[in-house]
């Protein structure tokens, strides 16, 4: 039987991710400069509690 291997173990996956991650607190630094904290909780925070699901 064809074992899945753990896809997160991949390096390229580990890279996209990393990738992803960068970019995410890249625009949560953006939006706190420009709107000031509040507009994390308010809308960024919503949409990534729901993505991590």
């Amino acid at each position: 039987s064809l074992k899945m291997s753990n896809p997160n173990s991949n390096p390229l996956v580990q890279r996209i991710l990393h990738e992803q991650n960068r970019k995410i607190e890249e625009v949560k630094r953006n939006c706190v400069e420009e709107y000031g904290t509040n507009i994390l909780s308010d809308t960024l925070l919503p949409v990534y509690d729901s993505l991590s699901d």
